[in-house]
């Protein structure tokens, strides 16, 4: 199993990061938990031939706060701000006529919850990239610069709920690098 410690702290994430992100979350509003899909996004939606809307893509589903799937949903579809304000409204009106108390605070606690999401995608984003990168045979440098650019995309929105700085592309590339030239192809492993 490749070891992604190394790399996170080259980029400036450690232990500490996870101690500012519960802070950063604490204190949320209690509301009725329920089934979540947990990557409602346009993709795992499909209208049928007789026009009925399937969600598709449970492979993440678990039974948690209600707000956490509106959360997921308005980070990974980016919506305009006009258009997210819309879909909240009518998410906070469906959800309660349907289990009443399910948007209790969300106001307070929207904006919490997606900083989370953006923190979470830092991790996601990195094992991801590094792995994508370790499918090359040889390191391509435009490649590695696109990847650190994704990099620092995701860390950049992530500094406060994290609590770090955004790295430079200079130390995102040669931290990605340092990944790359320890990571063993055959095994699959991370070489120390």
């Amino acid at each position: 199993m490749p070891d992604f410690r190394g790399l996170f702290h080259e980029l400036g994430l450690y232990d500490a990061s996870f101690g500012t992100l519960r802070e950063h979350v604490s204190g949320l509003t209690r509301r009725p938990f329920c089934l979540l899909h947990a990557d409602l996004h346009r993709e795992n939606f499909v209208v049928d031939g007789a026009g009925r809307l399937w969600t598709i893509d449970w492979e993440l589903a678990m039974f948690g706060d209600p707000l956490y799937d509106l959360a997921t949903h308005l980070y990974l579809m980016r919506y305009p701000s006009d258009q997210e304000d819309r879909m909240t409204e009518r998410w906070c009106e469906t959800v309660e006529s349907v289990a009443p108390g399910s948007s209790a605070g969300w106001e307070a606690d929207l904006p919490k919850l997606l900083a989370y999401k953006k923190a979470q995608s830092v991790f996601t984003d990195v094992i991801r990239t590094a792995l994508s990168l370790a499918e090359e045979a040889e390191l391509d440098e435009d490649l590695l610069v696109r990847a650190g650019g994704r990099v620092r995309e995701v860390m950049s929105a992530a500094t406060e709920p994290l609590g770090v700085g955004t790295p430079s592309e200079e130390v995102v590339t040669a931290s990605l690098r340092k990944w790359f030239e320890n990571y063993d192809p055959v095994g699959g492993e991370h070489r120390p």
